[in-house]
């Protein structure tokens, strides 16, 4: 079931990320950094977990679906070793480490959350209450952020993770691949306006510094405009596109290529932005290329 076209989707989201690690807008106009890394950008991860949990129906199959919770279980690990020259001083104890491993380092947290989604929505999926449980988890987690944004003592973790945050949008992913729905430009429109609408009162209202991972308006933004593009991309039959496949790449390695950067005194902001997304789908596009020539499989002789 797989639909190239929304690789262009998860494209746009990988770019998002970059810039708002690297407050590319705060080169341009720090009040504009400040709406786009608290509204639009925000969009990002809840719209991949939406697409993991559209993909999950094809997986969650007996014999199928726990080889792919490892997988990415794996995939953590890996990645947490690359990042460790760069978390290891982080850690003093025991349990901060533990800590560390459970909730990830810095942008690692969506692989041990992503993960957890999956399992509770295997389990939990043909529960018949399953579906208000989410949506309980769903408003803990926009509840302790907001008590976080205007009271503090809230520590992000309580909510950044796969419980209160990746699960109600991974289980929204999961419900729309059996769901036929219609939804037109001005929708999409209007639910875009809503994000923008969000974070400008809580920009108006919030005490600064703050920040925020999850708005109310995501839960309807994000899964209008998943709707939209699988509609219109089932439509056109659009083919692999090596560049927008490399999503994947930028999201979990544009971390280590800004720590690099930095490390020569690169410049910060839009100039940081463009040469990590230069440097990270060169990688990409070099490590597919070698991965297809060095693993290809040999035809079976007849």
């Amino acid at each position: 079931m797989r639909i190239y076209g929304l690789d262009r989707l998860k494209f746009i989201a990988a770019i998002g990320v970059v810039f708002l690690h690297t407050g590319a807008f705060g080169t341009l106009s720090l009040s504009l950094n400040d709406i786009m890394a608290n509204g639009y950008l925000r969009m990002a991860v809840p719209l991949f977990a939406i697409l993991s949990g559209y993909f999950f129906t094809t997986r969650d199959k007996p014999g199928k679906w726990l080889p792919w919770v490892l997988r990415i279980v794996l995939i953590y690990l890996g990645l947490m070793a690359a990042y460790a020259p760069f978390w290891l001083d982080q850690v003093h104890s025991i349990r901060g480490c533990v800590n560390l491993l459970v909730f990830g380092y810095f942008h690692l947290w969506y692989l041990p959350a992503i993960a957890c989604a999956a399992v509770a929505t295997h389990y939990g999926a043909r529960w018949r209450y399953f579906d208000w449980l989410v949506g309980v988890c769903a408003l803990i987690g926009l509840g302790l952020q907001y008590q976080m944004i205007y009271h503090g003592g809230v520590n992000p973790l309580t909510f950044r993770n796969g419980l209160f945050f990746l699960l109600p949008f991974f289980f929204i992913g999961y419900r729309m691949a059996t769901w036929r729905l219609v939804v037109s430009g001005p929708l999409v429109l209007a639910s875009l306006l809503a994000v923008l609408v969000e974070t400008c009162l809580v920009r108006a209202t919030a005490t600064p510094p703050y920040s925020h991972d999850i708005l109310l308006s995501l839960y309807v933004a994000c899964p209008v405009v998943v709707a939209w593009c699988i509609a219109h991309y089932r439509q056109r039959d659009c083919a692999p596109n090596a560049v927008y496949g490399t999503s994947d790449f930028i999201y979990f390695y544009h971390v280590l290529a800004i720590l690099c950067l930095r490390m020569v005194g690169w410049w910060e902001g839009l100039p940081m932005a463009v040469t990590v997304i230069l440097l990270t789908i060169t990688a990409s596009l070099i490590y597919n290329g070698l991965r297809k020539r060095l693993w290809r499989p040999s035809a079976s002789p007849d």
